[in-house]
């Protein structure tokens, strides 16, 4: 419990620190991932090929969506907040 909250505190304080005008940088890099269709090779190998996935890419996704382990969505999901939060602050 304690690591979490120390991930959510770290990523609060990470995506706060963006000054308001990056707002466009951020709007600019959510709009550039790409999803991507795939499958789980471990259904493949057992003969299923109806059941696709679709995610992103870690190569592809900016660092601030990323982890040590590949694309982070705690951090995407605070991305699209931020963008809501200070969208409809300003309209």
């Amino acid at each position: 419990m304690y690591k979490l909250c120390t991930f959510f505190i770290r990523l609060y304080y990470q995506i706060h620190r963006l000054p308001s005008q990056s707002l466009l940088l951020l709007i600019h890099m959510m709009m550039s991932l790409k999803p991507t269709q795939y499958h789980i090779k471990s259904n493949l190998e057992v003969g299923i090929y109806d059941k696709p996935k679709l995610g992103l890419l870690s190569e592809e996704t900016p660092q601030l969506f990323r982890d040590e382990t590949g694309v982070d969505p705690y951090s995407f999901a605070t991305g699209l907040l931020k963008m809501k939060s200070e969208t409809t602050s300003t309209a």
